[in-house]
């Protein structure tokens, strides 16, 4: 065996003994208030809530949002993430918010509501970011415990939550992306959250986009297509009956 050969050996045998130190990002609950509507972490996606671009072995990826309708409009996204649990539990993240919000936009970074051990059996501050998210009232702070009218510092457990209020124009739709990665893109969003594991040095991001746009209207040769498709209905219904 020649020294090549003999390098080679001692990397793969690295390789094998060594466990694989892999960063993992889980998603353990998620909720969303649409409107007056609120969905629940165990309530399934309604209609206009896709998570088909988010996957969840990775933890990582974007939930989608639909909205019409011409009037006021209010969208919140809460989700409790937890990074490399599985080797140090929850409570060594901590959360920060990055940049200057967009018009109309709120967020908050908050324990997630199962409250903080207080080192004596008892809870000593139980994060209000869930209750907010209800309420569509996001109070735009980083551990904050409106009762007592003080911040908690961190690491703990950490959630975080985003959402926008928006006008429709009669015609218009809006698409509202929820975006959660383990990098930043390229071009840098003006407004994101990042939560950190302080031990594995692994950080996931949260931002989000709101686009408005006309709703696509059907081409004439479209609408006739259609018209002729209902009327062949009816026509296969009455000779049926």
């Amino acid at each position: 065996m020649n020294g090549c050969h003999r390098a080679l050996l001692a990397i793969v045998l690295t390789a094998w003994v060594l466990p694989a130190q892999a960063a993992v990002i889980d998603l353990f609950e998620r909720a969303f208030k649409v409107d007056n509507v609120f969905t629940a972490p165990t309530d399934p996606l309604p209609s206009g809530i896709s998570s088909a671009g988010f996957d969840f072995g990775t933890g990582l990826g974007t939930f989608r949002v639909s909205v019409a309708g011409s009037g006021a409009h209010y969208v919140a996204g809460f989700f409790d993430l937890e990074i490399v649990e599985i080797n140090n539990s929850f409570f060594n993240e901590s959360g920060a918010a990055n940049g200057t919000p967009a018009a109309g936009q709120t967020w908050e970074i908050d324990e997630p509501g199962f409250g903080i051990p207080d080192g004596a059996g008892g809870v000593q501050y139980t994060g209000d970011i869930f209750g907010n998210v209800q309420a569509g009232a996001l109070d735009n702070r980083v551990f904050f415990d409106a009762i007592n009218n003080q911040s908690f510092s961190d690491p703990d457990d950490v959630a975080m939550a985003l959402a926008y209020a928006f006008t429709l124009a009669a015609g218009e739709q809006a698409l509202i992306d929820f975006i959660i990665s383990d990098m930043l893109p390229v071009a840098v969003p003006d407004f994101y959250l990042s939560q950190t594991d302080s031990d594995s040095d692994v950080t996931a991001y949260l931002y989000s986009t709101l686009t408005i746009s006309a709703i696509p209207t059907p081409e004439p040769g479209t609408l006739l297509l259609i018209s002729l498709a209902l009327v062949g209905v009816g026509c296969a219904r009455r000779r049926a009956a």
